[in-house]
Order: structure tokens, then sequence, then C-alpha cells
């Protein structure tokens, strides 16, 4: 039982009955454990070591595991763990988990989700809990549209998410129709004017685009030939497409210096002679613009329409 209590002290005193057989330990060890009064009876399927101070965070982390596999905080408690202005620990707890993943039983403040993926939770405090993106996106229809708006500010000012990240956000669950994302919409739209991402962030985006229109992603920083030499790294490659095509992408709407230009341009006739297809994207496109872009890389690549 040593690494269940390990794992114990790392998540409040608790542990769930999923990883205490998951670590192999028998049914009737962990019986035992509680018939000898070392572990109690927390939730239903969630023990926890006797004798340890309850906390509101003790509580959270205690629904988080009873919720089952890939649950985390999230919404009102989501922000409050975060310290978000205006959101308090304590109160009905808060916690997702994926639409159907598990059959333990539903609580008030549980919600199911139909797109929580692995990477929309992350730990805070060592609570499973969903990221600051993530977070505002299930709060925005919930909130008035002045108290959104200040919890977007309040998010950005405190750097826990930047404008970038919430557009990638943006990308991944307005296709599947998620609930809020016209406020979203809206809110990106008049806060995001001039806004320059880094190239991190726009190859995310561009990404979560092409995977949000159920097109095979491609080879990102693929690196090409071409007729004499190396061409150097693209940003994005369809190497299965016939003739390959390549995806630069560009941070700004408009180029302003003249030697970017002429580097563009020269390497754009650099993979042209080398077999290469080009299509150029940039932020402000495939933010305001996507189903554009789209339907150009579609044709590119000889597709339906998605």
């Amino acid at each position: 039982m040593e690494r269940v209590y390990d794992l114990a002290k790392r998540q409040y005193a608790l542990v769930s009955r999923d990883q205490v057989l998951g670590l192999g330990v028998p049914v009737s060890r962990l019986d035992n454990e509680i018939r000898s009064g070392r572990l109690e009876v927390v939730l239903r399927e969630v023990y926890g070591v006797r004798g340890c101070p309850p906390s509101w965070e003790r509580d959270v982390m205690a629904r988080v595991l009873g919720a089952g596999p890939g649950a985390g905080a999230s919404l009102y408690t989501a922000a409050a763990i975060r310290n978000v202005r205006g959101f308090h620990r304590g109160g009905l707890i808060h916690v997702s988990r994926p639409w159907k993943q598990s059959r333990k039983g539903q609580r008030p403040g549980l919600h199911e989700s139909l797109y929580l993926p692995e990477h929309h939770i992350t730990p805070v405090q060592n609570i499973p809990t969903t990221t600051s993106e993530r977070t505002l996106f299930d709060l925005a229809p919930r909130l008035e549209p002045e108290r959104l708006l200040r919890v977007f500010n309040d998010i950005l000012s405190a750097d826990l998410a930047t404008l970038g990240t919430m557009e990638v956000m943006f990308a991944e669950t307005a296709k599947r129709g998620r609930w809020g994302s016209a406020a979203m919409r809206e809110l990106l739209s008049t806060k995001g004017e001039g806004y320059v991402p880094t190239e991190s962030e726009l190859e995310d985006l561009l990404e979560s685009v092409i995977d949000a229109a159920g097109i095979v992603l491609p080879r990102r920083q693929a690196t090409v030939g071409g007729t004499t030499a190396p061409i150097g790294r693209m940003d994005f490659l369809f190497d299965w497409s016939r003739p390959p095509l390549v995806l630069e992408a560009d941070s700004k709407r408009f180029h302003k210096f003249t030697s970017v230009i002429l580097s563009d341009q020269r390497r754009t006739l650099l993979l042209t002679a080398a077999g290469f297809d080009i299509l150029r994207v940039n932020w402000w496109q495939l933010t305001n613009e996507p189903e554009l872009f789209i339907a150009a890389l579609c044709m590119k690549l000889g597709l339906a329409a998605a």
C-alpha cells in the first residue's frame, strides 16, 4: 500500500478506487485498509487518509476523483482555483468530465462534455482543472456580457492566457457548435484587432482550424529540398498531396517591409521550381474567414468542400 499512500500525499490525502486498483492492490487489501480505519470513505469510491484536516481544495479534489478519468474542476470552481477576480472558493463545486466516459453517478455540479480532450485539463495546485481558455469558454454563455468582458480582461492581465491561445480554443470548440461560441467570437473580434501572435500560437491555430474541418493534419515544421539545395523549414507540409502542398502562415495581415516581401517571393519561386504547390494564410484570415481558407485548402488538396 506504500504507493497508494504516496499518491494520496499528492492529492490532498485522497485516492480513488480506480487508482488503487490500477496500482495492483487487491480489493481485499483495500477493504482491509478501510476496516482498519487507515482509510475512510469520503465519497463513493473515493477514500481519504483518516485524520487529515478538511479544506475546500480537498473537497474539490474529492469531487474530481469521484467523477472518474478525464475529469477536472471547471466553470466557477476552476476560476476560483485560479484566483480570477469575482470568483470565490465555496458553494457548489463544478466538475466536468467527458460524455459517458464514466459510469459513476451524477451529482449536483457535475457536467458532461461531448468535447473535453486531455489537453483542456491541467493541474492547478495539484487539482486537475480546465485550462484558463476552456474555463472562459465554458463560462461565456453563463455570464452577462459586461461580466464576461471583465473576466476576459482579468485572465489576460494575469497572464493566464493570451489572445492567441483564446483563438486556438475557439477554433477547436466553435466548429462543434458549443453553446456560447457567438459571445466569444464577438469578444475576440473586438479585442483582437491588431494582435500579433507568437509563431507557436499561429501554428496551433492553423492546426486547430484544419483539424476542426476534418482534414488529415499536415507535417509540422518539415524541411524540404529544392532543385539544387534545401529550401528550408516549412510551417506545414501536406506531403501526401500531388503536388505536395506547403502551407505558409503569417502572423500579420500585411507585410510592411519590402525585404520580407522579396524574401517570401523568392521562397515561392524556389518551392514552385522544386515542384511544390503553396498556399499562404495569415492570422486575420484564420480568425475572421476560416471558411474561406478551408475552401481554398480543399481545392488545393482535391477534397470535397468541408
